[in-house]
């Protein structure tokens, strides 16, 4: 992935959480909906960037960059809970929970 995708990608994502709170909880489907809806060029970008048109592959590394967001960490860290969550075909699935610190 490009430096210069990814250096965005933790920028939009900081924006987003920005007025998030300590402790506040959140998902990557979260930020794939923001991403659509106020920058899709950038997620569109994104998915490009990971070499495959699967979503699942973009979902899986957009988990990878969050986890490089200051400020941001796995809510369970253990990896053997997950959240549940909307994504953005409309099917409920896992996804990793991230906490504002």
């Amino acid at each position: 992935m490009e430096k210069e995708t990814k250096d965005s990608i933790i920028e939009f994502i900081s924006r987003v959480i920005e007025d998030f709170k300590s402790g506040d909880i959140f998902d990557s489907h979260l930020i794939i909906q923001q991403m659509l809806k106020t920058n899709s060029n950038l997620f569109y970008d994104f998915v490009r960037t990971t070499g495959s048109a699967d979503t699942k592959n973009a979902h899986g590394q957009l988990a990878k960059i969050i986890g490089k967001v200051p400020g941001v960490t796995k809510l369970f860290p253990e990896n053997d809970k997950q959240s549940w969550s909307e994504n953005i075909h409309g099917n409920v699935s896992t996804c990793t929970a991230w906490v504002k610190r």
